[in-house]
């Protein structure tokens, strides 16, 4: 059974989806009792400044964007746009995905190519179950807040 209204369009079924797990995110924020700030400007790949970003966590200069597909769809087109974005922030950045689609062939493809682009840099790929454990390693890890 869908959990979002069937009398909604795709597009508002996919931005409530997508809604629910950045609220599902920030409950993991608030638990690690992390600071952080909800769409927070920043300047994009096309340098436009007042461009939004799903989290940002200051201890850790960390900027987090938060995709969540179960069906193919646009959002997979938007993926390799939020990947540079997160390449081009002066910071550490954290692509957070949920969702069956993330399941599929497709999507684990999707996924492939994100952790291919993100090599060797200061961005991590995290499926939202392994968001708590990744953001508690920062600490233990010695990661130290910038």
């Amino acid at each position: 059974m869908n959990q979002f209204s069937p009398t909604l369009s795709q597009g508002a079924r996919a931005s409530q989806s997508g809604k629910s797990l950045e609220n599902k995110i920030e409950s993991v924020l608030q638990e690690l009792d992390l600071e952080y700030e909800a769409q927070v400007n920043f300047t994009n790949i096309y340098n436009r400044p007042t461009a939004k970003m799903d989290f940002y966590v200051p201890a850790y200069n960390m900027y987090m964007e938060v995709k969540n597909q179960n069906v193919a769809g646009s959002v997979d087109e938007k993926i390799p746009f939020c990947i540079a974005n997160l390449l081009k922030v002066d910071g550490r950045g954290v692509f957070i995905y949920g969702g069956s689609h993330f399941n599929t062939p497709r999507g684990q493809s999707i996924i492939n190519y994100a952790i291919d682009k993100t090599l060797d840099s200061d961005v991590e790929i995290v499926h939202e179950a392994n968001l708590k454990d990744f953001l508690s390693e920062q600490t233990s890890s010695g990661q130290t807040p910038q």
